[in-house]
């Protein structure tokens, strides 16, 4: 078997290996999505979101990560029928069902609030009880406020090596000098 025939069976088999990876991930979609709308308003972010469920069972609450500030919501609404609680030490926000619930096949909207924080990727998490009383766990990802640290671009690595190959290469250099300077001196 030629070479070129081999790297082409190899290349196929790493592509089929990528497509059967990849592929079921971006078509499943979650049985539960917690979509969240941002808007700029008069200097804090407003985020507006709908619960949509689309699971066999209806749920109880719905949890947000955030993270662990008194500053993180201000304003917090929650629609008729339901509850909210923002806990400070933890950063979870939790939409509860109280007179209503989130009965399967249905959206739920209108749970807002104001933040100073921009929109980040965050998790969730959602919680129903099965037939059996049992506790069934769904989870996936939303738009919350995070605090994000800065991250260096790749760049900045190449940059710093770079200088600092310029650096010992320049004290070689300076050395070389040196050392001609003193054997002419003498």
């Amino acid at each position: 078997m030629s070479q070129l025939r081999q790297y082409s069976r190899i290349l196929t088999l790493v592509s089929a290996l990528m497509c059967a990876l990849i592929l079921p991930r971006l078509v499943h979609a979650g049985p539960i999505l917690v979509d969240a709308s941002v808007s700029i308003n008069n200097g804090l972010f407003h985020y507006n979101y709908g619960v949509t469920n689309n699971s066999p069972l209806d749920l109880s609450v719905v949890t947000i990560s955030l993270f662990s500030s008194p500053l993180a919501i201000q304003n917090l609404v929650a629609p008729t029928g339901f509850n909210t609680n923002f806990d400070v030490r933890l950063g979870l926000l939790d939409f509860l069902e109280n007179t209503r619930s989130f009965t399967m096949g249905t959206t739920v909207s209108g749970f807002q609030f104001d933040s100073p924080f921009g929109p980040n990727t965050s998790s969730f998490t959602a919680l129903a009880l099965n037939s059996n009383g049992g506790l069934i766990s769904f989870a996936g990802q939303t738009l919350a406020p995070q605090v994000t640290t800065p991250v260096p671009e790749p760049s900045t690595f190449v940059l710093a090596l770079t200088s600092g190959m310029l650096l010992i290469g320049g004290r070689r250099f300076s050395r070389v000098i040196n050392s001609r300077r003193t054997e002419s001196r003498v």
